[in-house]
Order: structure tokens, then C-alpha cells, then sequence
């Protein structure tokens, strides 16, 4: 069994992005005691991007060598651990721009010729980056491997976080990709889960990247962001949801349905 561990980062911002990392279990307890670690020795109960970087709650008034460190050595371990990311990162502006029709069809609906059979999920903002941090990590999975999937217990996330992995478990993947996913996807406390922790300091590096690179196609992020997707398996393993990306994938729909 292989476990994908995943957060968000932005979903109330004009840009979102979902990642997270997949490994085998033994690779996901290696992690989890070494991070403890770091975590125990810095005095703080948990990383947490958005409180760490403001250098707020917990971490406020941490002197520069010692924030350096830190995030050093959580780095260090994402880096020294065989555990692989997986990143799917949306603009929101230009998912608002389509027309319902679009959002139906990049969600899941299906066609009977030109009629419509089932609608998708069209009021689903986060359903293309979310789809592909569930699907992506199956790809690498062999026959008769499961991937299961592991969210912040953030109440927040819960109730969209499990019906769109039901629908798609259910209703929008082959049934080969069905047999390499868990039966549902759970959710963990970030305090006492270093996995998540993990996926939290992933995700907060890919929202960044997706940011700069809205405003400079040519960024390549910055170092943390690059040492934190080290160990990437294959380029497809991260999606930008951009104008491009999206038009690529109502070239289609728009020549069938026109």
C-alpha cells in the first residue's frame, strides 16, 4: 500500500493549489520521526506555513538563523526520504471566465451524441487540481498496489474534499485507476500528523511558484520550492490550471459542441 498525503493553499485567493507527497508506509514513518524531531527541538507544536513564513503565533520573534535552520532541516528530510510530489494548482479568474457547458465539461459530464447525460461538477472550483493529486499519484502505482489519500482534518476542506474524491472514485476514472485507489479518503489532525505537515510546507511552495509564474512564465521559484519537489518523478506530476492549460482542454468540446 502507498500513502498520498495532501493540503491546499489558496482556495479563498484569486490562485489554488493543491499538493502533497506519495510514498510507501516505512518511507512515511522514516519522515515522521525525523520531523518530530526538528519539531520537538525547535519548541514549536507543528509546522504551519501560514504562521512559520509571517513569522506569526507560535514562531514570533524567531531570529533569522534560527528560522533558517528550521526550515533547513524540515527540507533535509523531505529531500533525504523517499516520498515524491504532486502538485495541481488552478486559476480561479480563469475558471470563472467559462460558461457553465465548459465547467460541466471539464468536470466529468457525459454525452449521449450531443446530449447531455450527467452534468459534472460545474460549481466545483478545485475539482481539476484535486483531480489530478488524486489521479496523478495512481500512475505510478503498479498492478495490485492502492494508493489511499490522507487531507488535513481542516473542517473546511472535509465535506468538498469527499465528494469530489467519491465522484471521481465513482463516476469519472477507468475501473483499472478505481482498483489502485483507497475506498475513501480520510483526514488527520496536522498536530500530531508530520505527513501532513509536510504536504502543508508543499503546497505553500507551489501557491508561490503559481503566483510568480502568472506574472512571469519564466519564473523557476525559489529555493525552498525547488528543494521541496527534489525527488518529482515526472514533469506531468504538476499542473497548472492557467488560460492555456484550460483552452487546451476545451479544444475539443468547443469542435463537438459548437
Amino acid at each position: 500500500m502507498l500513502q498520498a498525503f495532501l493540503d491546499e493553499s489558496g482556495k479563498d485567493e484569486p490562485f489554488c493549489a493543491v499538493a502533497g507527497y506519495f510514498g510507501g508506509e516505512n518511507q512515511w514513518k522514516k519522515l515522521a520521526r525525523a520531523w518530530s524531531r526538528v519539531v520537538e527541538k525547535a519548541g514549536v507544536s507543528e509546522f504551519h506555513a501560514k504562521y512559520f513564513w509571517p513569522r506569526a503565533k507560535e514562531f514570533k520573534g524567531w531570529p533569522d538563523d534560527k528560522h533558517s535552520w528550521f526550515i533547513n532541516a524540515l527540507l533535509e528530510i523531505i529531500e533525504q526520504t523517499r516520498i515524491y510530489p504532486v502538485a495541481g494548482a488552478i486559476s480561479f479568474e480563469e475558471w470563472d471566465r467559462l460558461s457553465v457547458d465548459e465547467r460541466r465539461f471539464l468536470t466529468g459530464a457525459t454525452y449521449r451524441g450531443k446530449k447531455l447525460v450527467s452534468s459534472g461538477k460545474p460549481t466545483q472550483r478545485m475539482f481539476l487540481p484535486v483531480h489530478h493529486c488524486f489521479i496523478r499519484p495512481t500512475m505510478h502505482c503498479k498492478a495490485g498496489i492502492v494508493m489511499t489519500y490522507a487531507f488535513d482534518i481542516d473542517e473546511g476542506n472535509k465535506s468538498w474534499t469527499t465528494q469530489l474524491y467519491n465522484y471521481i472514485r465513482n463516476k469519472d476514472v477507468s475501473e483499472e485507476t478505481r482498483k489502485k485507489m483507497g475506498s475513501a479518503v480520510s483526514f488527520v489532525d496536522s498536530a500530531s500528523s508530520p505527513e501532513v505537515q509536510a504536504a502543508d510546507l508543499l503546497s505553500w511552495e507551489v501557491h508561490r511558484f503559481g503566483v510568480e509564474v502568472m506574472k512571469n512564465p519564466k519564473a523557476r521559484g525559489r529555493q525552498e520550492f525547488r528543494r521541496a519537489i527534489s525527488r518529482v518523478r515526472s514533469g506531468r506530476d504538476f499542473e497548472l490550471y492557467d488560460k492555456p492549460k484550460i483552452e487546451s482542454f476545451l479544444r475539443y468540446f468547443r469542435e463537438k459542441f459548437r
